[in-house]
């Protein structure tokens, strides 16, 4: 896909889809269509070939924007970012055979959309992210793993991967027999930092903690379940000005 990528636009909503279709003109890609139904998308994929899809689910017939979607990559396997009204775990189980690289609310925010399109024309596999769940899918040699949130404790950039660190119990449920160690990411640490919520924090460039798992910290390191890490020189200020602290006065 050189360049920007030619994008196809299903939704019931015609007035939405023409303001989508008119933002991202507007940000110089191109766009082979809008389509109402499945009839509409496949005409319009019998004369245009689209790099990319963009797919609406309503709140009335969220199916119907699946089956769509479902459909049009039985043609051709491009990437998927679903545009939903209501976005969530079931939603993200229901979607979930289609593989999209991100289930977003509707209306996008723009940036926020052109964000997740670039991130799935450069991640090597796609990693599914859906607004307000408390988990995530991940591309690893096992294929597309699902992971609670809450069950990362960092993670350390390894060039184009990650190494994920899990809680113990975490990682021998995904691994059973295997000795504790990191999990093997197919993407860089740059795509998983700019996926995850915010409370996972760089810090240092080659650094991804979760806020929420630190236990203790102390003047040059911190403990982040059995894993003490080393805090960067001048970086504990910073870092804890991503906690709430009482402090003595």
């Amino acid at each position: 896909m050189p360049g920007k990528p030619s994008i196809l636009i299903t939704d019931k909503d015609l007035v939405f889809s023409e303001n989508l279709r008119q933002s991202l003109l507007n940000e110089g890609y191109q766009v082979t269509g809008t389509a109402a139904d499945l009839r509409s998308a496949l005409a319009i994929v019998e004369t245009k070939d689209a790099d990319f899809l963009l797919a609406g689910i309503s709140a009335d017939d969220p199916e119907d924007g699946i089956n769509t979607a479902k459909e049009l990559l039985k043609i051709s396997k491009v990437p998927l970012i679903y545009l939903c009204d209501n976005p969530g775990k079931a939603l993200l189980r229901r979607v979930k055979p289609t593989t999209p690289a991100a289930v977003l609310s509707k209306p996008p925010r723009l940036p926020d959309l052109l964000l997740q399109i670039e991130l799935a024309r450069t991640a090597s596999r796609p990693m599914l992210f859906c607004e307000g769940a408390d988990d995530v899918f991940i591309p690893t040699v096992k294929g597309l793993i699902r992971i609670l949130l809450a069950d990362i404790l960092f993670i350390l950039s390894d060039s184009n991967y990650s190494k994920m660190f899990l809680t113990r119990p975490a990682f021998e449920n995904l691994f059973p027999g295997k000795t504790y160690t990191y999990v093997h990411v197919n993407v860089p640490m740059g795509v998983l930092y700019d996926k995850l919520p915010p409370s996972f924090y760089k810090l240092s460039r080659f650094e991804l903690i979760n806020l929420k798992k630190i236990d203790c910290i102390g003047k040059g390191h911190l403990q982040i379940g059995e894993h003490e890490r080393a805090i960067p020189e001048n970086g504990r200020t910073s870092l804890l000005a991503q906690l709430r602290v009482i402090r003595r006065r």
